[in-house]
């Protein structure tokens, strides 16, 4: 990556606002904040700025600055003029988005996870379409990570771990999602059952709970992007049939029908009436969710589209 150039004060708050953006998409699952970054042309210096914080060259002349005081080389050294205002923008939007989330995924269980299965639904079209050649090799790579995910989400236990160093394990691997394209680290946290803990804790402003986290995100980018980065470039059809496939599979984990049986939430078919008052009405869930499935749809495939045409 280029020396970062130096930036004006426009230039931070269109950092700012691009960094709201990408918050209120890795807010929810199926929304990839990878895509916004492209969107709004940030993508490569992002990447190559993660990528670089791998460097341990770049370690050695981060602290030789340091020591020496040469505070405009440290900051330069490690483009904290874009990292500052564009993770402020993230930082922003989870904080704000967070106690709307929760209190829908109390309140309306139903209704938010439709939204989401749809936003996940189509996501496994739109990350299918960067494999423009399906061999066999591919579908069977598909196939099988498909049936994987499928099988490992039916799995796991609806309460998973919840000591730190499990989340900071989540932290790792949901990280990763910003170097895999179509995937979001939301998505990730719902496959791990994390997803709601990590939310409340926004909300609540745990903040132990958020470094732990976040020390998680710091080693899974040294430890993990350079490698899922370079085998993108290695095996880029391979690794996209293989993303696709665990998109689709994770689709079990999502569908907003689950009922508890012992430790386990399991997918059930929705009623056609509900008790309300001690008297039985219809269940107005089979067409609002339906409809929230189809918002969700239509929120990636317009995502979709502006990154086809930004292309």
């Amino acid at each position: 990556m280029q020396a970062p150039k130096s930036k004006s004060f426009q230039d931070y708050l269109k950092l700012l606002s691009v960094g709201l953006t990408m918050g209120a998409a890795d807010a929810v699952p199926g929304v990839s904040g990878g895509t916004m970054a492209f969107l709004f042309g940030i993508y490569e210096e992002l990447i190559g700025t993660v990528k670089n914080f791998s460097q341990p060259s770049l370690w050695q002349n981060s602290l030789t600055n340091l020591k020496k005081g040469q505070w405009q080389k440290l900051f330069q050294g490690l483009n904290l003029g874009f990292l500052i205002p564009l993770l402020a923008g993230i930082f922003i939007s989870l904080v704000l988005l967070s106690p709307i989330i929760e209190n829908l995924l109390h309140d309306a269980p139903v209704m938010i996870w439709s939204f989401f299965f749809g936003l996940i639904a189509a996501s496994v079209w739109s990350v299918s379409r960067k494999l423009t050649h399906w061999q066999a090799t591919h579908i069977s790579a598909f196939i099988l990570a498909t049936l994987v995910t499928f099988f490992i989400v039916g799995l796991s236990p609806a309460k998973t771990p919840d000591n730190l160093l499990f989340l900071m394990l989540c932290g790792a691997i949901a990280i990763c999602a910003l170097v895999l394209p179509g995937i979001s680290g939301a998505l990730i946290l719902v496959l791990l059952g994390q997803y709601e803990r990590v939310v409340s804790a926004f909300n609540n402003r745990e903040f132990l709970t958020l470094a732990v986290f976040a020390l998680g995100a710091i080693i899974g980018l040294l430890a993990f992007a350079r490698l899922l980065n370079l085998l993108f470039k290695r095996y880029h059809d391979l690794m996209i049939a293989v993303v696709t496939g665990i998109i689709l599979g994770s689709l079990r984990k999502v569908w907003p029908w689950q009922q508890m049986i012992g430790d386990y939430n399991v997918n059930i078919l929705p009623s056609w009436q509900v008790l309300k008052d001690g008297q039985a009405s219809f269940n107005s869930d089979l067409i609002f969710a339906p409809l929230l499935m189809l918002l969700g749809m239509a929120t990636i495939l317009i995502i979709d589209k502006m990154a086809a045409d930004k292309t």
